[in-house]
């Protein structure tokens, strides 16, 4: 009887355990939810990586991933070990309601339903917009928690949804703005946990912003047995490549002492972080590099096919990627300076590009055989912009309407026919005027963010000698945007802009101010082809 209590006893201990600890009940209750592993209970084999990530008890978690890396598996496993042991409410989000509906029904339904342990909590609701699952905590303590799942563009449901736990899946589709509005709901947690985790675009952008400046930027280092030397397997540095055989082969060396890297090295290494702070969000890079899975060769095969070179940075590497040529670079701005400086009023027609935000950038143009020649670019106010459009005898100015809609009205109205008022589409014309409202214009963003980048490279739009005296922000701005690509709902790949966190207000008046020259020239139906 003794033995019996003590067993008992030992057993209540094992189970509480492992109702607290993310790993433990990882390893005792998951069952693999897609593949050839469906179903077979939860492992880390080909994936220690993924070993510290579990067991990381930081409330805030950035992971700039690979694609096929097991992150998603694990955040939903770590979302329904929340709501089976902690009373909370959680937020699932993809870029889409559509990507949000086939994720439910495709891997959150199965880990559910094809498991034994966790098929008699879900509750009397489960869709793809919610789950009501019942969860326990303590000594017979049964507790109703929800997990809701959403898209990123549907504002309106995720305002509505105070959580405690916030999962973001693929957040370099999203639009960024609505970022700040998902972290909002957290507000009333007293012990709030969020996790994001996406592949890269490019640089500075996404979740490559975050896991630079929010996080410990943690990296996956290995060890050559052979020299000691400690590196973090990349691309450039430690795939050997064999084009020049009958069959073109590859090979993971040591950077330094050239030897092998074997997959035991590979599978042994270790998460180092570059930056220690306690305020700082746990930050993983992790890449296909790190992945015994995938050979050297995989590396190589992918990587010769230069159409797919981008898709190989983010997707297999999990870096971000600037593809040459796609964005403003400091030779192409070097080649666009001449011998003028900028003047205090014109005596000449001129066209005005303003862009809004704490301050309004502007650049005023006078344009020439298809040449833009700068007269003058600044920051200004609402106050002082009447003086400014009289001074230079401005006759178009295009002016941001967001994100103050009130006054760029306000503004347009005391100009007739003189100021224009844009926002972005993504129409098939590069601009468009409002129906009823003349004034009001859709711009193509992509197409006339293009044209700026190509307008520059060819050397047609010209900037004052004397611009970095007064101006230091500009020449920085101007490199800001970057062409990229993605797939479209239609599974076509297109040409993108994403939006970044860094100050391109300057790149911005400059489209402003091209769309003002181009409404002076009255081409009204322009569309680019060729650019690139």
């Amino acid at each position: 009887m003794e033995a019996r209590t003590k067993n008992q006893s030992t057993k209540l201990d094992i189970e509480r355990f492992v109702r607290t600890n993310y790993h433990f009940w990882l390893l005792e209750h998951w069952l693999i939810s897609s593949g050839e592993y469906k179903t077979d209970k939860y492992s880390f084999q080909n994936r220690p990586y993924l070993v510290d990530i579990t067991k990381d008890k930081n409330p805030y978690t950035i992971i700039q991933k690979s694609s096929q890396c097991g992150i998603s598996e694990l955040m939903v496993s770590r979302m329904i070990f929340m709501l089976d042991t902690q009373k909370l409410n959680a937020l699932y989000v993809f870029p889409s309601q559509e990507q949000m509906r086939l994720f439910v029904t495709g891997r959150i339904r199965p880990s559910l339903e094809d498991n034994p342990y966790l098929i008699g909590k879900i509750g009397d609701v489960f869709n793809t917009e919610q789950l009501k699952f019942k969860g326990q905590i303590g000594k017979g303590g049964n507790v109703s928690n929800i997990a809701y799942f959403t898209g990123a563009r549907e504002r309106r449901q995720m305002i509505s949804k105070d959580v405690s736990a916030l999962f973001v899946d693929e957040m370099d589709e999203m639009d960024l703005k609505n970022i700040y509005t998902l972290e909002k709901r957290l507000d009333n947690a007293t012990e709030p946990y969020k996790c994001f985790f996406s592949t890269p675009t490019v640089p500075g952008y996404g979740i490559n912003h975050k896991y630079v400046h929010e996080s410990d930027q943690r990296s996956w280092m290995v060890k050559c047995p052979k020299c000691q030397k400690d590196q973090v397997l990349d691309y450039e540095h430690n795939i050997l490549q064999f084009y020049d055989l009958p069959v073109p082969d590859a090979l993971i060396l040591c950077s330094k002492c050239h030897n092998p890297v074997s997959d035991e090295t590979r599978l042994g290494g270790r998460w180092i972080a570059r930056k220690i702070s306690n305020y700082l969000a746990s930050g993983y890079h992790i890449s296909k590099l790190m992945d015994v899975r995938f050979n050297a060769f995989f590396f190589l095969s992918t990587g010769l096919d230069q159409s797919k070179v981008e898709e190989f940075y983010k997707s297999d590497l999990g870096e971000p990627y600037e593809p040459s040529g796609n964005k403003i670079t400091l030779e192409d701005l070097d080649a666009c300076f001449i011998n003028a400086t900028m003047k205090n009023r014109s005596e000449m027609v001129t066209s005005m590009g303003v862009d809004v935000g704490e301050k309004l950038h502007y650049r005023i143009s006078m344009n020439d055989k298809g040449i833009s020649y700068p007269i003058k670019i600044g920051t200004t106010s609402w106050v002082e912009l009447s003086s400014l459009i009289a001074a230079y005898k401005v006759m178009k100015c295009v002016i941001d309407v967001n994100p103050e809609r009130t006054k760029a009205k306000e503004f347009a109205a005391q100009h007739p026919g003189k100021v224009f008022l844009a926002d972005f589409n993504s129409h098939d014309k590069l601009f468009n005027h409002h129906a009823g409202e003349y004034y009001r214009l859709s711009l193509n963003r992509t197409e006339i963010m293009t044209m700026i980048v190509e307008a520059f490279k060819k050397g047609i739009r010209k900037i004052p000698m004397d611009i970095t005296q007064n101006n230091k922000d500009y020449l920085e701005h101007l490199q800001v945007p970057v062409r990229s690509y993605r797939q479209n709902r239609a599974g076509e790949v297109e040409a993108y802009f994403p939006k970044t966190a860094k100050a391109d207000h300057y790149f911005f008046a400059e489209v402003y101010d091209f769309m003002a020259n181009m409404l002076m020239s009255s081409m009204t139906t322009f569309q680019t082809r060729g650019l690139f």
